[in-house]
């Protein structure tokens, strides 16, 4: 039998599908996905510049792609 699903993970879910089918809202120019601010606690995440990323890295592979967006 399936387990009830929280309403955390119901939000989780569905925002994957947005991103997987390109479903989010874009603005300007070029299309950008458009990205609600959100408080995000950097204890708990590590990150990587993208400068430094490398194909088959197992030893940042848990690290998330930090990139920086100017806007100019």
């Amino acid at each position: 039998m399936q387990e009830e699903l929280t309403e955390y993970e119901k939000q989780k879910a569905q925002k994957k599908r947005e991103l997987v089918r390109n479903e989010l809202q874009t603005v300007g120019k070029y299309q950008i996905p458009l990205i609600k601010k959100q408080e995000i606690d950097f204890d708990t995440i590590s990150l990587l510049s993208y400068v430094n990323t490398k194909t088959n890295d197992e030893k940042n592979a848990y690290k998330t792609v930090h990139y920086t967006l100017l806007r100019i």
